[in-house]
């Protein structure tokens, strides 16, 4: 017997019951433009084989939850023979413009062809969109219960090469990491086994990548993977049974497991299973992770304002002539109010040491530091305050912390060492989210696994770190440039990413080396303004310190003007590890950014990609000058008129990148 589900219309349900089934039983679900389909077959087990036109992509091998009690979703129990207890297969089709003011695409489509398969006591929702499908379990069992085991086995069919990004913790504490790391890039015959993965993780195959993950993440733990030498299955922490404090900080690591993933009580919904699918600029423009996250818990957005931020960790507060002693002070930070005022930058990040380390206090404040002056100050002057904070000690007094600093008029916390995703650190997350959202903030969150469509559910979470970002260059001496042309395709797909970019000071491959106190970024300048616009970020830092922004104030004048949330993404140009170039839409205007990797590249960019026949632009690139192979903090800046005919020769240094920026001339 077999069921082909293939609806057209927008949310329209086709119920069916299914009689007691004695053979196995066959349901395809096609995704809305006919190119990629799911084949559910159902017996004793529940197995999934994802493709597209032309062949088999990957397959989900017996798909099952168990709970502590022994009961199972998608498996007959292995004491009883006989087939699933399928009693009934809704089928319908979504069709809909959903609004994402805070997302890559202010504006995205959720298609997608779809099945709920209704057992007894549980079921399991199939969607399967233009680029990739998801599973999810769902129960109805009353009552409390907890979950001991979810089986997550995926196979790609002709896979070769991998991206993985390893869990930089040690065996037995992989749980217990920052969600920061390189990617292994290489055949996946020869990736680490029984190693965990981050997810997203990335296979390619025939030429096309799968990207798998997981997605609304709540009150469960999150996903990683772990390769076997055929598949890569899914690993999960455990409720921790006991946590430590690790001084001087505060975080708080488990030191012993359960043996249960979660706890929950009555009918819920798990986490999606994700599995993407597509050519690289798709990877670049995808809004599958946004549009399968919950829908948003805040009804009125209009308070939320992203932008960027003058930040004082990476520079380690290093500034040039001024007449107090820099630090963390008063005067210190109504410096940098004045800076991002003069240039028109949104807010000032406070990092790590305006409150006692110690003291495991965030309502009190180092000697010399008068918070309230500084937040009255960035008041006057437009400049908004936003605090680091270690998320135990915020959470420890969470409803007192956002109802006080609320009120001084702080617009919103960085939150920071979390590293962990098992369900308790799953539910502080959601519970400091949802409390910041009550009371106005909005919040930056640091050692934190991927947005998982968080960022739709709590709009107010305007990015989010959990990538091997630019701090790296303070202490590591490995490649940057390499990593900034991967993740993208990878974790930035999941959602925006807290790189923290805007150094000015600028090495070369062969003079970069790490320094914690005066850091400096690999690649050309012009590399680092680019990147404002290469990667997704509502909320950007500018790194570096105000003294080197103001000794070239040309280049930071051009960073501020760039936009920071786009109407539209239009991957122009995308190659993994070796190039980028994407253009974004923002009213009438057009940006574009490109970079590429450590050989020097030509590249021609043909502006009839985005431009209409009949429209004209002014445009202003700032690009990598002849020398910045050499001398890469060296770029020029050049002013044209632009139309669908123009074609624009940029010569890209090693390391290097350029910005474009284009509004209508009618304008």
């Amino acid at each position: 017997m077999k069921h082909n589900i293939c609806l057209l219309f927008i949310a329209v349900m086709f119920y069916s019951c299914v009689p007691v089934p004695t053979e196995t039983l066959y349901y395809d679900i096609e995704s809305p433009d006919g190119n990629l389909r799911v084949g559910i077959s159902i017996d004793s087990t529940i197995n999934m084989a994802f493709a597209d036109s032309t062949r088999q992509i990957a397959d989900v091998r017996n798909a099952y939850m168990k709970l502590s009690d022994g009961r199972l979703f998608g498996m007959t129990d292995s004491t009883m023979s006989g087939m699933l207890p399928l009693k009934k297969v809704k089928s319908f089709s979504v069709d809909r413009v959903i609004n994402a003011p805070f997302n890559r695409n202010s504006t995205t489509l959720e298609a997608y062809n779809g099945a709920d398969f209704t057992f007894n006591g549980y079921g399991l929702r199939v969607r399967v969109y233009n680029d990739g499908f998801a599973y999810r379990f769902y129960s109805k069992v009353p009552g409390r219960y907890q979950v001991a085991d979810e089986n997550v086995d995926i196979m790609v069919h002709d896979a070769d090469t991998a991206y993985f990004a390893y869990s930089n913790a040690s065996r037995g504490m992989e749980y217990q990491c920052s969600f920061e790391n390189r990617y292994y890039a290489g055949p996946l015959s020869e990736a680490l086994k029984d190693t965990a993965i981050m997810t997203p993780a990335l296979v390619r195959s025939g030429g096309r990548n799968i990207i798998i993950s997981d997605n609304d993440i709540s009150a469960y733990p999150g996903m990683f993977l772990k390769y076997d030498g055929k598949s890569l299955k899914g690993a999960f922490a455990r409720i921790p049974e006991k946590v430590k404090k690790i001084p001087p900080r505060s975080q708080e690591i488990p030191v012993g497991y359960s043996d249960v993933m979660a706890s929950c009580n009555g009918s819920r919904e798990f986490p999606w299973r994700v599995i993407g699918y597509g050519d690289d600029k798709s990877l670049l423009s995808s809004d599958l992770m946004y549009v399968l996250g919950n829908k948003g818990k805040i009804r009125k957005t209009d308070w939320i304002k992203p932008g960027k931020a003058a930040w004082e960790w990476w520079n380690a507060i290093v500034l040039d002539s001024v007449d107090f002693m820099p630090g963390i002070n008063t005067e210190t930070y109504e410096y940098f109010i004045d800076f991002a005022a003069e240039f028109g930058i949104e807010y000032i990040v406070i990092d790590e040491g305006w409150y006692p380390s110690d003291s495991k206090n965030i309502f009190k404040t180092v000697p010399g530091m008068n918070l309230k002056r500084v937040v009255d100050y960035g008041r006057e002057k437009g400049v908004g305050v936003i605090l680091w904070t270690v998320a135990y000690l915020l959470d420890k007094d969470l409803e007192l912390a956002c109802k006080y600093y609320s009120s001084l008029g702080v617009k919103g916390f960085k939150v920071d060492f979390i590293d962990r995703d098992d369900a308790e650190a799953v539910r502080m997350v959601e519970r400091i989210c949802a409390k910041a959202a009550e009371y106005g903030l909005i919040l930056d969150l640091h050692g934190m696994y991927k947005p998982a469509g968080l960022n739709r559910k709590y709009p107010n979470v305007l990015n989010f770190e959990g990538v091997w970002g630019l701090e790296q260059m303070k202490w590591s001496n490995d490649d940057m440039i390499s990593n900034d042309l991967t993740f993208p395709f990878i974790r930035m797909w999941a959602g925006p990413v807290d790189y923290t970019q805007g150094a000015m000071r600028n090495k070369t491959r062969e003079e970069f080396i790490a320094d914690y106190e005066n850091p400096s970024s690999q690649g050309t300048r012009a590399r680092q303004v680019a990147e404002y616009v290469v990667f997704d970020s509502p909320l950007a830092m500018l790194c570096d310190s105000p003294s080197e922004y103001y000794a070239d104030s040309l280049c930071t004048r051009f960073i501020a003007d760039l936009p920071v949330t786009y109407d539209k993404v239009y991957p122009m140009d995308a190659r993994i590890g070796k190039l980028i170039v994407t253009a974004r839409k923002k009213g009438n205007a057009w940006f574009i950014g490109g970079i590429n990797g450590w050989e020097a590249l030509s590249y021609d960019l043909q502006l009839d990609k985005i431009i209409s026949p009949g429209e004209t632009y002014s445009a202003v690139i700032l690009k990598d000058a002849e020398d910045s192979a050499m001398n890469p903090q060296e770029y020029v800046i050049e002013e044209f008129d632009a139309d669908a005919y123009t074609s624009v020769d940029i010569e890209m240094a090693p390391g290097g990148g350029f910005a474009l920026m284009m509004y209508p001339e009618s304008e």
